[in-house]
């Protein structure tokens, strides 16, 4: 899975269309929170690049997809509430797993049946998220015991783009956007395996986008554009571990 990216930073110039001083504006109006260490992490609220209205749009999304099934069931709850109960790490009785559910990254191999992301990868809402880094951690099932606590930072030879996808909901005045970041199995990319992690984030290089975000693109055709990047454009490093997140057992898609 993919828990945390470093986004393109500066003010000047632009990423895929977009001036990245729209970017700086979202964080000093406070809609995007970047941590200390200049990462976004997972269930945070970040900048998303998407087709809204038939232009290229800049939006802070939740990194953390919300399903519409998931906010129909709670209809005379607020929006903070819902998503309360969906961080919630609290037991349901009923179930004994946890009220809540993380739905932050999405399944190459799921996204087009899984019931939390099939009918917005049905109707093609995809999205880009630009990145110069993301953090891994070792979660093989037979990853060494000497990898436990362990924590990598994947830099990337230039900046590239998360493939995502996401959905829009509304009630009552309220409005929320929530985003997921596609992986893909490691195998095959040796600096992945080599760290003892079995998944990794689907990045797009800048050719790629145009059709990826491109409404006319059949959710058929997005698919087979779903591939690896060859690992020689990524550096791995170790950092020190710093849980910024609690992953719990849920909806890890």
């Amino acid at each position: 899975m993919c828990y945390a990216y470093k986004p393109v930073r500066g003010e000047d110039g632009t990423i895929y269309k977009v001036p990245l001083r729209e970017f700086r504006l979202l964080e000093l109006e406070g809609r995007i929170k970047p941590s200390p260490d200049g990462y976004h992490y997972a269930r945070a609220t970040i900048g998303v690049i998407l087709i809204l209205d038939g232009a290229v749009k800049t939006a802070p999304m939740r990194w953390d997809f919300v399903p519409r099934d998931y906010l129909s069931a709670y209809p005379d709850m607020r929006l903070q509430e819902v998503l309360k109960k969906k961080d919630s790490r609290k037991e349901n009785p009923d179930t004994g797993k946890p009220w809540g559910f993380e739905a932050y990254n999405a399944r190459s191999e799921t996204i087009r049946t899984r019931y939390s992301f099939k009918d917005s990868w049905k109707e093609g809402k995809r999205c880009i998220i630009p990145a110069t880094s993301f953090k891994e951690r070792p979660n093989m099932e037979k990853a060494p015991l000497k990898t436990k606590g362990r924590e990598y930072e994947i830099a990337l030879d230039q900046p590239y783009f998360l493939g995502g996808i996401w959905d829009k909901w509304e009630r009552n005045g309220e409005t929320l956007y929530s985003c997921s970041v596609i992986t893909m199995d490691s195998e095959g990319l040796k600096k992945i395996s080599d760290i003892w992690h079995e998944r990794h984030p689907f990045l797009m290089t800048p050719e790629q986008v145009d059709p990826w975000l491109d409404p006319k693109i059949s959710p058929a055709q997005a698919f087979r554009m779903i591939r690896q990047l060859d690992d020689t454009h990524m550096e791995v490093r170790e950092i020190n571990a710093s849980p910024q997140i609690s992953l719990f057992e849920g909806l890890e898609e």
